[in-house]
C-alpha cells in the first residue's frame, strides 16, 4: 500500500497526505471482509440492527472545542474501527469516517469531505475485491448499487465543496 501511495503519480495529494489513515483503514477491512466471509449469514443478520446503531451513534459524540484535535494514533485506531466495520458490514463508514475526522477543527469541510471520500474509496476497493473473489455476490444487485452510489458520490462530494462550513458541521 505505501509504495502505491509514495510512487503513483494519479494518487491525488490528499490520499498521499492520508496514507497512514487509508492503511489503517484498508487493514481493518481485509479483517472485516474475511470475518465476514467466514461466519454464518444469521449471524450478519442479528448484527445489522446494531451496526446500524454503531454507524449512527457515531454523529452523537461531541467534538470539545477546547481540544486542538485528536491523537493521530486515536486517529488511526479509530479509522482502523470503521475499516473494520466496513469489511464486514459497510452501509455508513463514510459516516463514522467523517465523524472520526470532524474531531480535528482544523479541518475545512473540504478537506475533511476529500479525506473522507479518499479513505473510504481505498476502503470500498479492497472490500469489493474480496467479495468479487468470494463468490458470494449477486451481480444485478451490485450493478445497481454500483450506478447509485458514483452518482451520489460525483454530486454529493461537488455539493459538499460549496457548502459553509457550519453547515457542514450542523449536519
Amino acid at each position: 500500500m505505501r509504495i502505491i501511495l509514495q510512487k503513483s503519480s494519479h494518487v491525488t495529494p490528499v490520499a498521499r497526505a492520508n496514507r497512514g489513515l487509508i492503511a489503517a483503514s484498508v487493514a481493518g477491512t481485509i479483517i472485516g471482509a474475511i470475518a465476514l466471509l467466514t461466519q454464518p449469514v444469521a449471524v450478519l443478520e442479528k448484527a445489522i440492527p446494531w451496526l446500524l446503531l454503531l454507524a449512527t451513534s457515531t454523529l452523537l459524540i461531541p467534538m470539545r472545542p477546547d481540544t486542538a484535535h485528536i491523537s493521530p494514533r486515536v486517529e488511526g485506531w479509530a479509522i482502523f474501527g470503521t475499516g473494520l466495520y466496513c469489511g464486514y458490514f459497510g452501509p455508513g463508514q463514510g459516516v463514522m469516517v467523517g465523524a472520526t475526522l470532524a474531531r480535528d477543527p482544523r479541518r475545512n469541510p473540504g478537506l475533511l469531505n476529500a479525506t473522507k471520500n479518499t479513505v473510504v474509496g481505498f476502503t470500498a476497493v479492497v472490500s469489493d475485491i474480496a467479495y468479487a473473489v468470494s463468490g458470494h455476490v449477486h451481480w444485478g444487485f451490485a450493478a445497481s448499487l454500483a450506478l447509485g452510489a458514483g452518482v451520489g458520490g460525483m454530486y454529493g462530494g461537488r455539493w459538499a465543496q460549496v457548502m459553509s462550513p457550519r453547515f457542514y458541521r450542523g449536519l
